[in-house]
């Protein structure tokens, strides 16, 4: 009696259906690889922290304030100040986070009311400044407001440039002030 061989291939399996220390340790290895891809892939996906913010010319010295702002930070222009003629410079600008989830959205999760950006260029007559950059200590305002501040000093200008950043969460505000506040330079 001739018989056929079986079409299933022969498999080793240790008794009680349990798979071989080879074949656990490839799934695991496999598992491993594929979290770290989908790790990767939302680390890579993650938007940018910070922008570039630039203001217009100020007055007719033609100069512009940079600064690092947090992502979805825009400036308000109701709160602008600045007169295109005034040789002095004089300027104020304020920034904040723009919400432009739709309004249901905007409704059930509100965003902190008062974080803000301020920037203020104004002429530096009387104004004691060291040659470096130096930082006023954080305070709280009231019981809801960290503020972190910075003043720089235009060159050959006679300007003065003051960053004050205001935000209402104390983790936020430590991990994104001193970044916001070195960034500040007037070109």
């Amino acid at each position: 009696m001739n018989v056929l061989p079986s079409l299933q291939p022969n498999r080793r399996q240790r008794p009680y259906g349990r798979p071989l220390p080879g074949r656990l340790a490839l799934r695991s290895a496999a598992l491993v690889v594929a979290a770290s891809a989908m790790g990767l892939a939302y680390w890579l996906m993650l938007p940018a922290q910070f922008v570039w913010w630039t203001s217009p010319p100020i007055g007719r010295t033609g100069l512009q304030v940079h600064a690092l702002v947090p992502s979805g930070w825009d400036e308000d222009t109701r709160f602008r100040y600045m007169d295109p003629g005034n040789p002095s410079g004089v300027a104020h600008f304020e920034l904040a986070l723009k919400d432009r989830r739709p309004w249901f959205l905007r409704f059930l999760v509100r965003y902190p009311e008062g974080d803000a950006l301020t920037v203020d260029v104004r002429p530096s007559e009387g104004i004691l400044l060291p040659n470096t950059p130096q930082w006023r200590e954080n305070f709280m305002v009231g019981k809801t407001k960290y503020l972190g501040s910075h003043a720089v000093k235009v060159p050959n200008n006679g300007l003065i440039a003051e960053l004050d950043y205001y935000r209402s969460d104390p983790g936020a505000f430590t991990s994104t002030f001193k970044q916001i506040c070195d960034s500040l330079t007037v070109e």
